[in-house]
């Protein structure tokens, strides 16, 4: 026999805050390292008066800005992929992911914090990204398939942390916001979940909001 798929069967996997913290400084040494190896590069080929390539002023590549728009927005990765930038509005502070993108077909606006649009400025300022181009463009600007990228495993690797798909950085924004005790149809209306059922997964996350309310009541 076959069960059908529940919610309740579906082990979710986040970063605990020592994993989060291993992963953001894996991250950033990996900046470092390459952002060194191209200063490395250049005067070497300044001195054979050869043309320098361009200087990685903040990331490696779109490796980092990526992880940290995850963790903050919570977006899922096919939409990550397919992002333009006149996706952000930046008076707003919001991102857009539009209705043909998403996974529901439905349009939906996530704010951004302070994190978000620090680290979109900065890969902006990078990438001199166009506004009809993607976020994170592969080749000849077609969606980058990054999800499986041997840099993203060396990444968890260099930060010991096992068993951690790309899914599960929305998993982990999920469970942060379930944790700090946002309603989960706040949650659900981020996540663009279809359904509730599938939102309170994170349930058991959320501390005890029942007690809190009944006590409200009290003389």
């Amino acid at each position: 026999l076959r069960l059908p798929r529940t919610a309740d069967r579906q082990i979710v996997r986040y970063l605990t805050p020592d994993e989060r913290a291993r992963l953001l400084s894996a991250l950033e040494a990996r900046d470092t390292a390459k952002r060194e190896a191209r200063d490395r590069l250049n005067r070497h080929r300044e001195q054979r008066k050869r043309t320098p390539l361009p200087v990685l002023p903040h990331f490696a590549d779109w490796l980092t800005p990526a992880v940290v728009l995850s963790l903050h927005t919570g977006i899922r990765r096919g939409e990550l992929r397919q992002l333009p930038w006149s996706a952000i509005d930046w008076s707003a502070k919001t991102l857009t992911v539009e209705a043909h993108t998403a996974k529901t077909h439905r349009l939906r606006r996530i704010p951004l914090n302070t994190v978000a649009l620090k680290v979109l400025t900065r890969w902006r300022h990078q990438t001199a990204g166009a506004d009809d181009a993607l976020v994170f463009p592969g080749r000849d600007g077609a969606p980058l398939a990054h999800g499986r990228a041997k840099s993203w495993q060396d990444v968890l690797r260099a930060a010991k942390i096992r068993r951690f798909r790309w899914h599960d950085l929305r998993h982990s924004f999920a469970s942060d916001l379930a944790q700090r005790g946002v309603s989960l149809y706040v949650v659900k209306a981020l996540l663009g979940h279809a359904s509730i059922a599938l939102t309170e997964r994170y349930a058991h996350l959320a501390p005890d909001q029942s007690r809190a309310a009944v006590a409200l009541l009290d003389p």
